[in-house]
């Protein structure tokens, strides 16, 4: 439900760059436009699109998505899609991997343990994510790729995207080596607790 307005779309982006208080625009957003606001009345969202050249830096576009954020949140649900005249390369989109994790580390569910040991290897042509457990895999592949897909689509990326997802057998036997590890601690603590309390008992039943 964007309206026209009577700036031009360089323009209008212009006064939101103020409005988000930006002293200098970031490299990556100079030519920026912003093409509609999108105001949806029920779920409060503020969806704004913006046109841009190539996707910018990382760090520009989390600093740019954190100050709409900051600036909007007290009226709406700020939010953004970049439409991109050129599509990055894989490298590119690598790095934002990390930034888009931040993005849902409060997503409910199998989420985050699905993805905290995700291991990145980035060829030429595609991004390959290794998993840890098959279990995880199966989760990332019915839902939660879908999530991080739908951030990277937002960015402005399209199909097919680059990512290659599969189980890696060392990352499956560092996480039994570590789990077997962890249950001998365990039973390690649970074995010194029950020495100790016999030990104590011990010393009562004498003291009688």
């Amino acid at each position: 439900m964007g309206e026209k307005m009577s700036l031009s779309a360089s323009e209008q982006f212009q006064v939101l760059a103020k409005q988000l208080q930006f002293e200098k625009i970031p490299q990556g957003f100079k030519n920026a436009e912003l093409q509609k606001l999108t105001v949806h009345e029920n779920s409060k969202v503020w969806q704004f699109k913006l046109n841009l050249p190539a996707l910018p830096a990382v760090q520009e576009t989390a600093d740019f998505v954190h100050r709409l954020t900051m600036s909007f949140q007290h009226l709406a649900e700020p939010d953004f899609k970049f439409n991109l005249s050129q599509q990055p390369d894989v490298a590119t989109i690598a790095q934002y991997w990390n930034w888009v994790m931040q993005l849902h580390q409060n997503e409910s569910g199998a989420f985050n343990p699905a993805f905290s040991h995700v291991v990145l290897e980035v060829t030429e042509n595609q991004i390959n994510l290794k998993f840890n457990s098959k279990a995880w895999l199966q989760y990332a592949e019915k839902t939660g790729m879908t999530i991080v897909s739908d951030t990277f689509y937002k960015l402005g990326l399209v199909d097919p995207l680059p990512f290659k997802l599969q189980v890696d057998d060392q990352l499956v036997q560092r996480s039994l080596n570590q789990n077997q590890q962890h249950r001998m601690q365990e039973q390690a603590e649970i074995a010194k607790k029950s020495t100790s309390q016999f030990g104590s008992a011990t010393c009562s039943n004498a003291s009688a």
